[in-house]
């Protein structure tokens, strides 16, 4: 985070700046083309592969705002991993998800992405083609997204009010933009055991350093990890959306980063992390706690999780708490995810008397998306989430609707299309809106 002398509110997911303004929160192969590897069977089970001056409409209001001015990102995408019966750490260099992917997604990327033509994709034939792993030692990655989205907003009337709960509005703006580009850089010391990590966004907005950490392996019983230096909190799903209101207003999302020590076991059965950091300027330690359970094919579903994280921090005059619970499913073509967030928060100021106020305010979000793999490789998703700003405060609720379609043309492109609904409280004609989305997303 960069700004100077804050109050600071992230694990809400804002930054309010006391007489100040706004702010975000916070292998063995060689570089040449190869062969392809032949699909895995459908599932693969887990470890198979290595009166004040500040009230609840204040508190409620700046919640919401923040939301409409957080820049977006994506990376993760759990259902792929729930279907296939992985957990994070299977497919990503980070332990707990997102970035840079690994060894193992790159020999399976035919079955984890579900590629069409018995593996082959639909880009014309090619028996070979660009392998990230450079040598045992060293690896690299990217992520690039490009995005056109059309806006659908309609005026307010002489009240400044718009109809909610309409899909579709009149037309606002067309825009196309370089919604992310990455680079990853892996480099093991000693394979399997010592390696240096390296998150770098170059677009947009300039440079800027997400993930710089050392990860200790195999050393501590337990297949304990250590992972010291800047990353991406061990909070909930990870979803690919980081605008569903369980990310956006929890504050623990791909656009917020912390420094600090990790350690973690990832693999079959119990997944779970413990992280003491920083939580940005001025802030105090934030400390966080989060773990789940993976089943492997079982039965007639592919794979399950259920899992819960909770994180506490005191920065300044604030006593702030976050909690989730989530989980999900796959039963053959059907993967389901869901998670919910509870987030209590204490603000102690002092009034124009100097007596001493506390403001309490809870907040609640709740997400849910269904993805049905169609022809055994077009992923459609409908997902709904809800954000209740203030328990205290009537009609100030927000949801969304979003219904796509995201399938892998080839293991290094896929391409999304997607329809929002936004809704809210009828005199924020911001909460209250469409978006089309279409998105080319190119990986390796």
């Amino acid at each position: 985070m960069k700004t100077g002398r804050v109050l600071t509110v992230q694990a809400m997911g804002y930054t309010m700046m006391k007489q100040q303004t706004w702010s975000p929160s916070i292998l063995t192969f060689t570089l040449r083309q190869r062969r392809r590897h032949p699909a895995m069977p459908a599932c693969v089970p887990v470890g198979a592969h290595e009166g004040t001056s500040v009230n609840h409409a204040v508190f409620a209001a700046l919640v919401v705002g923040l939301l409409a001015l957080l820049p977006q990102a994506a990376s993760a995408e759990p259902y792929m991993a729930l279907r296939q019966g992985f957990t994070c750490g299977d497919c990503h260099t980070n332990r707990t998800g997102g970035g840079m992917r690994n060894l193992t997604a790159e020999m399976h990327a035919a079955d984890i992405l579900k590629l069409p033509n018995d593996g082959l994709g639909v880009l014309p034939a090619h028996d070979e083609w660009f392998s990230p792993n450079i040598n045992e030692w060293f690896s690299v990655g990217a992520d690039f997204r490009m995005t056109e989205t059309v806006l659908f907003q309609d005026e307010p009337d002489e009240n400044g009010e718009v109809d909610n709960n309409t899909a579709f509005r009149d037309l606002e703006s067309n825009d196309f933009e370089t919604e992310q580009a990455t680079l990853y850089a892996h480099l093991r010391l000693i394979p399997g055991i010592l390696s240096a990590y390296i998150d770098e966004k170059v677009a947009p907005g300039g440079a800027d350093n997400r993930e710089t950490f050392v990860l200790l392996e195999q050393l501590l019983p337990g297949e304990v990890y250590i992972k010291a230096g800047r990353f991406f909190p061990g909070w909930g799903l990870k979803v690919q959306d980081d605008d569903a209101f369980v990310s956006r207003t929890s504050g623990f999302n791909f656009d917020r980063t912390l420094s600090g020590v990790e350690f973690g076991r990832s693999g079959m059965g119990w997944n779970w992390s413990a992280s003491a950091s920083e939580g940005g300027d001025d802030f105090e330690q934030l400390l966080m706690a989060s773990s789940y359970y993976v089943w492997g094919e079982t039965g007639p579903l592919n794979g399950a999780m259920l899992g819960a994280s909770a994180a506490r921090h005191e920065p300044s005059d604030l006593e702030a708490l976050s909690y989730t619970a989530f989980g999900g499913f796959s039963c053959g073509a059907l993967t389901v995810l869901t998670q919910g967030v509870y987030l209590d928060s204490e603000l102690h100021e002092t009034d124009e008397e100097d007596d001493q106020i506390v403001v309490d305010n809870t907040a609640w979000a709740a997400y849910v998306e269904a993805n049905y793999l169609i022809n055994g490789w077009v992923n459609m998703k409908v997902a709904f989430d809800y954000f209740e700003p203030d328990d205290e405060l009537d009609e100030d609720a927000r949801n969304r609707v979003s219904i796509g379609i995201e399938p892998f043309l080839d293991r290094f492109l896929q391409l999304r299309v997607f329809y929002r609904v936004y809704n809210g409280p009828e005199d924020d004609p911001t909460s209250n809106r469409d978006e089309l989305t279409l998105e080319a997303h190119l990986l390796l």
